[in-house]
């Protein structure tokens, strides 16, 4: 499924100094009827491995390909798991991050449709 997202780059100190631009990202939904989520996600010329588990403190997330994982609070808290992301490793852009906080909001969806039919 196709989804755009939106990527702010700022300019400067000012607040108002910044521009957003839309870019267009592909996630391919692999597992989706149960736990751990799987997904895979294309942006910016690159593929991440999307994997979404229940742990003790929440969710984890994982992205074998990129070496990366975190806890994440919830799927679908977009700005929250952008934070999340660049703080817990610098493996990932600021770019690469929005798009797969993004991309983890496109598949809460896609689960919670098919949770409820």
């Amino acid at each position: 499924m196709r989804f755009e997202f939106p990527v702010v780059t700022y300019y400067g100190d000012e607040p108002d100094d910044f521009n957003i631009t839309r870019h267009d990202a592909v996630l391919i939904p692999g597992e989706i009827y149960h736990e751990p989520y799987e997904a895979l996600l294309y942006a910016f010329d690159d593929r991440f491995e999307l994997i979404v588990d229940r742990c003790k403190k929440g969710m984890y997330l994982c992205i074998p390909n990129k070496g990366f994982g975190c806890y994440i609070d919830t799927p679908w808290g977009c700005d929250n798991n952008h934070v999340v992301i660049l703080e817990a490793s610098d493996l990932l852009s600021f770019d690469d991050a929005t798009a797969i906080s993004f991309a983890l909001n496109e598949l809460y969806k896609l689960v919670k449709e098919h949770k409820c039919k």
